[in-house]
């Protein structure tokens, strides 16, 4: 299974490569923008075609080439990563995962691959409420790992929509009759939402609730909009967010 993190803007600071211990880092390319190749001298790279500039067709070429280079099995990892694991003495609790428990997660995800044809890991954010070891057709964040056979037989598309791409993708697998596996001894979790580099010089508040809309329409009766008062992000103006119907649209295929 090979390894992939699309990333841009942070060149100096590669935090999700730095937590990979050095056998997950020999098996890691970083994918690109041509526009900042110069900066990554010394990682493994793919350079993507000057006109692909943002996430969403990053991933459908990272796809297009797993294919053309015959790899089975492929896992993306967004670039401002650090994983946890679950505490043995309370279920509820996490601690910094060593280079051991990251190199055991990747290889559950590499045999995961075996029977299911989308795996995640599960988020940090609520993680503490799921004891289970692994849950099935809910939502993958962050760790998105394919069979890449099964993606293009389905002709699934990761560019259908600029912002809210694995969620669609996810989508169009579990109603194709795909359910996911997301393994939930280990959490994934990440800096703050619309820190500088990744999707933040093209993602607006007008362009994030547009998509929302789009996701339902690709998606409805599955995918519902609703309004939520952000945070920190866009000056903490409410915005449209989306509620997912993971098992009921795996469940539309029987």
């Amino acid at each position: 299974m090979q390894i992939f993190i699309p990333t841009y803007g942070r060149s100096t600071q590669q935090h999700t490569f730095q937590h990979l211990p050095k056998s997950l880092q020999k098996r890691t390319t970083l994918v690109v923008q041509r526009r900042e190749a110069h900066l990554y001298e010394g990682y493994n790279t793919w350079v993507l075609p000057k006109e692909i500039q943002t996430i969403s067709p990053a991933r459908q070429y990272i796809m297009k080439e797993a294919k053309k280079n015959k790899l089975a099995k492929i896992v993306m990892l967004d670039d401002d990563l650090r994983f946890d694991a679950r505490r043995m003495d309370d279920g509820g609790k996490f601690l910094v995962a060593t280079d051991k428990q990251v190199e055991e997660l990747f290889k559950r995800i590499e045999k995961s691959l075996d029977t299911h044809a989308h795996v995640g890991v599960l988020s940090r954010e609520g993680g503490n409420r799921i004891l289970e070891k692994t849950v099935e057709s809910t939502r993958m964040m962050r760790v998105l790992a394919y069979c890449v056979e099964t993606y293009h037989k389905e002709k699934i598309k990761f560019d259908r929509l600029p912002l809210q791409e694995d969620f669609d993708v996810t989508l169009q697998l579990l109603r194709k009759g795909y359910p996911n596996l997301v393994l939930c001894e280990w959490v994934n979790g990440q800096g703050t939402s619309g820190a500088k580099g990744g999707c933040s010089h093209f993602r607006t508040i007008e362009l994030h609730n547009e998509n929302a809309k789009k996701l339902a329409e690709l998606h409805s009766p599955f995918v519902k909009v609703v309004e939520k008062q952000t945070k920190g992000a866009w000056g903490g103006q409410a915005r449209l967010d989306v509620m997912v119907q993971w098992k009921k649209a795996f469940q539309s295929a029987a």
